[in-house]
This record gives C-alpha cells, sequence and structure tokens, in this order.
C-alpha cells in the first residue's frame, strides 16, 4: 500500500488551492505530527486528509493505527508536508502573480474539478451472484479460446476465484459509467456554459474526439 503519487492529491492541486487562496483551515487542538514553519500538521488534519483521498474508513483507520503500515503513513505525511512547503516556497518567489503560473493553475483547476466531479456523479456498484457468475463464464470462455489448439488448462472453480471475478466487474463497471458521466458532464457544461469562436477560429474537431 505505497501512498506516494496516485492516493496523495498531487502538488499541482495543492499549488491551485494554496497560491489561488481559497483553503480554510480550521482551528484544530489535536496532536501536532509535522510542523511547516510553524503550520501544524494534526492528527485531525491528517485523518481529514486521509478520508479525502482514500475515501474508505476502514483502509483510513488502518492507515492512521495499524503498526505494520507505520512506514506509508509516515510517508503519506510527508507528502502533506513537502506540499505545503512548496506551496509557501513558491508564494515568496512571486508565482502567486506569475502570468504563466495563473494560466497553468487554471488548467489544473478545470482538470480537478472535472476529476471530482465525474467521481461525485459515479456511483459504487455491487454485483449480483447472477452476474458474477455471468463475468465468470465470460473469463473462462476467454480463458479457453486463447488456449485452442493446445492441452486445456485446468481453470479454477467459480468459488475459488469469486472475489477477483467481483473486484474485475465492479472495475468494469466503474470504467463504464466513468465514460458515460464524463460525456454527459461536458454536453452540460457546453450547454450551461456555450462557447462561441470568431470567424477562422473554431477547431474543426471538437474538444474530447
Amino acid at each position: 500500500m505505497r501512498m506516494r503519487g496516485a492516493q496523495v492529491l498531487g502538488m499541482a492541486g495543492l499549488l491551485v488551492i494554496g497560491l489561488a487562496g481559497c483553503r480554510k483551515v480550521s482551528k484544530d487542538t489535536d496532536k501536532v505530527f509535522a510542523n511547516v514553519a510553524g503550520e501544524k500538521i494534526t492528527a485531525g488534519k491528517l485523518q481529514e486528509a486521509a478520508k479525502l483521498m482514500i475515501q474508505d474508513d476502514k483502509k483510513v483507520d488502518d492507515l492512521l493505527k495499524n503498526e505494520s503500515l507505520k512506514e506509508q503513513r509516515n510517508e503519506f505525511l510527508e507528502s502533506l508536508a513537502l506540499q505545503k512547503a512548496m506551496i509557501r516556497f513558491a508564494k515568496t518567489e512571486g508565482l502567486a502573480k506569475d502570468p504563466k503560473a495563473q494560466l497553468l493553475l487554471e488548467q489544473a483547476q478545470a482538470r480537478i474539478a472535472f476529476q471530482l466531479l465525474v467521481e461525485r456523479r459515479t456511483k459504487k456498484v455491487e454485483p449480483t451472484e447472477a452476474q458474477l457468475k455471468t463475468m465468470y463464464d465470460e473469463l473462462t470462455a476467454q480463458s479457453k479460446a486463447a488456449g485452442q489448439g493446445k492441452a486445456q488448462p485446468n481453470l479454477p472453480g467459480f468459488d475459488q476465484v469469486k472475489d477477483r471475478v467481483r473486484d474485475i466487474w465492479k472495475q468494469k463497471q466503474q470504467q463504464e459509467q466513468e465514460r458515460t458521466v464524463s460525456e454527459q458532464l461536458m454536453k452540460e457544461v457546453k450547454q450551461k456554459f456555450p462557447v462561441t469562436f470568431s470567424e477562422g477560429y473554431k477547431p474543426t474537431k471538437p474538444a474530447g474526439e
């Protein structure tokens, strides 16, 4: 369970929030886990960040309390601390007023907004037993087809791989949902905030195609 990278909001996202100055920090009197030149990262703030990024209460609890995940917890904390340090350093370098930084921040804001809106509209779904068996049959058929002309492999039974089949089914459903939600979201954006172009400036291929 590696916490650096994909499960952290990311430097670009925090720079957007930090340089734009739109984050409100609430008072927190919990134990201090790290101090970034006077800015404290407390137990409460670490838990809040973990919940936002992982979105699974059990995994969050494991990360913060399981001794076997101590290194991953510390890496997550370090990532948050270094991101805060980078934001403060960037401000001292004048990036909050730099035109290029503002353009890149706007692009990052749009990407983050799109990602979060898609996540918000994507529902978690659980398969039925029948759907799992159908998926198992499809996967088994694919495996047999790939091995045509060879000795047929000794494939595991449904009960043996049920959990793995469930993971594959949920991943496939999520991907299909995200694709549909993304298309619908872009339609809504264009309808609510229509864009018109001057003569000769309209692209021949719409964005996203």
